[in-house]
């Protein structure tokens, strides 16, 4: 039996450094080091649960594009020790942020990305965030749209299984935030399928996959109409094989919520063989003099 601790942070601002000066960084380190606070006493509660594995959204961990390196490893090995001391594995993004408007998103570079940490272990994933929207995975196929490279990268990795992460006996196919738009909502059609068709085959392929659980860290939620969509998604990914199986198969989806509408009951979304799951208990962290939530976590437990 596992049991699964789901993350979903409140998120008031992220850190906007100033131009120049000493304290460019300033921001990000703050941002960081609260953090870092929050995350050690929820996975000191989700220890006492009994949790086996704990799930972050998106930005878990954020940096200036121009910051040093030596500011990542610092806060890898600050989960690497609370994995360990609390006997959980993790799995969290550790990415950059570009501030300047109209640009094209790009991915982070290495080493940034998607780490996992199993119980104080910390694994590189070599995953990172290939594309956000609809029209940089190509765009609509009914309109003309034409796979990007960024589009067949994540096709490619996920069945060559690159995006798959085994940690403490269980394996997560990873898809970060915008990447479930592999897939694609057909107007004639009651389930998604892959925008582009790029192997014969291709959903039998994804099927027949050897993960558990498709996790889907996002990093802000989604606007209602986009949310109506993307459920219909991860009611896809969770389907196991095509053949009768006893496994089951989950697709866990988790974000931040930002201060325009703290509601979290768009940051975490849990489906069963395409069923929507309700959680087994919900621990809500709040600060002694302020308002809001600055974090909810879930449980889910799993039955290999």
């Amino acid at each position: 039996m596992n049991k699964i601790a789901i993350i979903s942070f409140y998120l008031e601002m992220l850190p906007h450094p100033k131009n120049s000066g000493r304290d460019r960084f300033a921001k990000f380190k703050l941002f960081r080091r609260e953090r870092h606070e929050l995350i050690e006493r929820i996975l000191s509660d989700a220890n006492k649960a009994g949790c086996t594995h704990a799930l972050f959204p998106g930005w878990m961990f954020v940096y200036d594009e121009n910051e040093n390196i030596t500011q990542l490893k610092k806060e890898i090995r600050k989960i690497q020790k609370l994995s360990k001391t609390f006997g959980i594995s993790v799995i969290g993004e550790f990415t950059t942020i570009n501030h300047r408007k109209n640009v094209d998103f790009k991915p982070a570079q290495p080493p940034y990305g998607i780490y996992a940490f199993e119980r104080g272990k910390a694994i590189p994933t070599g995953i990172r965030q290939q594309f956000a929207t609809s029209p940089q995975a190509g765009g609509n196929p009914k309109a003309g749209g034409k796979p990007s490279e960024a589009y067949k990268k994540v096709v490619s990795d996920i069945l060559s299984k690159k995006r798959i992460i085994k940690i403490d006996g269980l394996s997560f196919l990873i898809l970060v935030c915008g990447e479930t738009n592999i897939l694609y909502n057909p107007k004639n059609m009651k389930q998604p399928k892959f925008r582009f068709s790029l192997e014969k085959d291709i959903e039998k392929k994804l099927r027949s996959l050897p993960h558990h659980i498709v996790f889907n860290p996002g990093h802000t939620e989604f606007s209602n109409f986009t949310l109506g969509l993307f459920k219909k998604r991860w009611r896809f990914l969770s389907k196991g094989k095509l053949n009768p199986s006893t496994r089951d198969f989950f697709c866990i989806y988790t974000t931040n919520i930002t201060e325009r509408n703290c509601s979290f009951d768009k940051g975490i979304h849990i489906y069963k063989n395409r069923a929507l799951q309700s959680t087994l208990e919900s621990e809500r962290r709040k600060p002694s003099k302020d308002k809001y939530v600055q974090a909810v976590w879930k449980c889910l437990e799993i039955t290999k």
